[in-house]
């Protein structure tokens, strides 16, 4: 749509841009930008019943003992997004929800820390909310 639009997406650093400057489809606050971007979200609309049924049956996110690990969703600046991908902070996240010290506040810390680790050179703001 940016396209159709009369802008134009580049890669810079592996991540896509809008305009080669915008990293996330966005327009609220660039107004410059806003010509290029449609301001219709995308929306996905589940049910309670639908979410946890979906979680559960993602074999990837059992742990070893084939217990369930919680659902979640990762909140995320792009300080985070720039270095690690989405599969890799689920994955980041079931780990330390297995752990001994399993916590959301705990998981959301250490990954703000490991895009940190990782050489992220912008605002690092990670938010994990239990479903």
């Amino acid at each position: 749509e940016v396209i159709e639009r009369g802008g134009f997406i580049s890669k810079s650093g592996g991540i896509d841009r809008v305009n080669g400057s915008l990293a996330v489809s966005r327009s609220l606050g660039d107004v410059k930008l806003a010509p290029y971007l449609s301001q219709i979200p995308h929306v996905l609309a589940l049910t309670k019943d639908e979410v946890i049924h979906m979680c559960r049956n993602d074999q990837s996110i059992r742990s070893l003992d084939n217990h369930d690990v919680p659902c979640f969703i990762i909140v995320a600046s792009d300080g985070l997004w720039d270095v690690v991908d989405n599969r890799e902070a689920v994955e980041f996240v079931t780990e330390v929800l297995r752990g001994e010290k399993a916590s959301y506040q705990t998981a959301a810390q250490l990954l703000t820390q490991e895009a940190y680790v990782r050489g992220s050179s912008d605002n690092i703001g990670v938010l994990i909310v239990a479903i």
